[in-house]
């Protein structure tokens, strides 16, 4: 019960944390601040998913989110949280 409730706080923590980002990214999109909002994405699909553009961009399309369970070990929720971001960025 202990475990399950901390990883429940780090998942409710990462989602603040990601809904800054996304509000950070989307703020700088209004801005036209583009290459600031696709460094930002960069740092943080670096520091919070371990992946980059390139990383992913590898992954053939068809097996993405097989591949990333596997190789990453994502739950649904980083899953959740990755195309949030990915949206935002889009």
């Amino acid at each position: 019960m202990i475990q399950r409730d901390f990883i429940k706080r780090q998942l409710e923590d990462l989602g603040r944390t990601i809904g800054k980002i996304i509000s950070e990214i989307l703020k700088l999109k209004e801005l036209g601040k583009m290459d600031e909002g696709i460094k930002l994405t960069q740092e943080t699909l670096e520091n919070t998913f371990d992946l980059n553009i390139e990383n992913i961009l590898s992954i053939p399309s068809d097996n993405f989110v097989q591949t990333l369970i596997e190789e990453k070990k994502y739950t649904s929720v980083h899953l959740n949280y990755l195309g949030d971001v990915l949206f935002a960025a889009a």
